[in-house]
């Protein structure tokens, strides 16, 4: 492909229109200065639900076209130099279910999605077909410049948690999940995206949507409970009346 002189000089002119802050800011970027890490499943378990997409045969592909493209707008949109997404492990919730046995209970109702494609007539066909897309989806990941990771008897926020806070300490990092949980998290290096509002979590945007800090988000989450882990919390406990009740709620503790 060859270009004119106008052409030229208009490519050129992007790049010359790029500030000196931003030029110093890309130079000082690392491979590990800006991470995103994924939580997998969450992802794909709302695109495999949400999307109808077939393939030429007329099969259900959803799931790893809409998990793919949820990952790929994120990537887009935060631009981060490594990319992590983060399964569950084998047995992650055995744990917690020893503690708590009704644990993550009603996540075992199946729930049949409403179409009719042949692969998904039955609810046993349609779990079939979303293990395969998952695995099919982790398959092609493993050709992309994406790292994936899922450690055996941890569920995957509990590794997402530690990535961020340990591992990654000294890097800005960006987590991408649907899950509320991981608004406990924020901090001055550490923000959630949540791929369902369009929307990144700072302590700024969490104070001002919930009425309450970052550092006390993990309170309000205890009193509010938890539906999708069958955990309880207070009945008829809205954030307006606890914030009232519990008045350190909304403040930064010391």
């Amino acid at each position: 492909m060859s270009f004119n002189q106008d052409e030229k000089k208009r490519l050129f002119s992007i790049f010359e229109n790029v500030s000196q802050e931003d030029k110093n800011a890309l130079s000082n970027r690392t491979q590990d200065s800006d991470v995103l890490l994924v939580d997998g499943l969450n992802a794909f378990i709302r695109a495999y639900a949400a999307m109808p997409s077939l393939n030429e045969d007329g099969l259900h592909t959803g799931g790893v076209a809409g998990f793919l493209k949820s990952v790929g707008y994120a990537i887009k949109l935060l631009n981060p130099t490594r990319c992590v997404i983060i399964f569950d492990g084998n047995g992650g919730s055995m744990k917690r279910r020893k503690i708590y046995p009704p644990y993550k209970d009603k996540r075992h109702t199946k729930i049949r999605l409403n179409r009719a494609y042949s692969e998904l007539s039955t609810s046993d066909l349609e779990e079939k077909n979303m293990k395969a897309q998952l695995m099919r989806s982790i398959h092609y990941l493993d050709c992309l410049p994406i790292s994936t990771m899922a450690i055996d008897y941890i569920e995957a926020d509990d590794t997402i948690a530690y990535v961020a806070q340990q591992y990654y300490k000294d890097s800005n990092v960006s987590i991408m999940s649907a899950d509320k949980d991981f608004l406990q998290l924020s901090n001055e290096k550490i923000k959630i995206w949540s791929p369902t509002k369009k929307k990144l979590y700072g302590c700024a945007e969490i104070l001002n949507e919930y009425g309450v800090s970052c550092q006390n988000i993990i309170w309000y989450r205890v009193l509010e409970g938890d539906v999708s882990d069958n955990i309880d919390g207070i009945q008829g406990a809205g954030l307006k009346p606890l914030s009232s009740v519990f008045r350190f709620l909304p403040k930064v503790e010391m």
